[in-house]
């Protein structure tokens, strides 16, 4: 299992919560980190705001929903179940630009 996410995902602790997971034998956890424009910061911009998630190459979730308690059980969110691998490998495809980019990295334990 590969888990990619935006930096803000390791503040607090969510950070400790990742490291958690990483430890984990066949999870590993990478954070993207989208540098800051040049024009200064943008609230709630310059991250990955991307949610899905690929099972087995044949299907797929996709959804407005953050990946926390609250967002599961409080909040109104929209979702799409995808069944179909054309689907499954363009969304798998996308995760794989962005898990091996340089703008990726390890997650590192504080």
């Amino acid at each position: 299992m590969r888990i990619l996410v935006s930096s803000w995902a390791v503040r607090e602790d969510g950070g400790r919560d990742l490291a958690s997971l990483a430890a984990v034998m066949g999870i590993a956890v990478r954070v993207l980190e989208v540098p800051e424009s040049r024009k200064g910061p943008i609230p709630f911009a310059r991250v990955a705001h991307a949610k899905f998630l690929v099972v087995d190459q044949r299907r797929a979730w996709l959804g407005t929903s953050n990946w926390e308690k609250g967002y599961f059980h409080a909040s109104r969110n929209a979702s799409l179940f995808i069944d179909g691998a054309a689907p499954a490998a363009a969304m798998d495809a996308f995760f794989e630009r962005a898990w091996t980019s340089p703008l990726a990295r390890p997650l590192v334990a504080d």
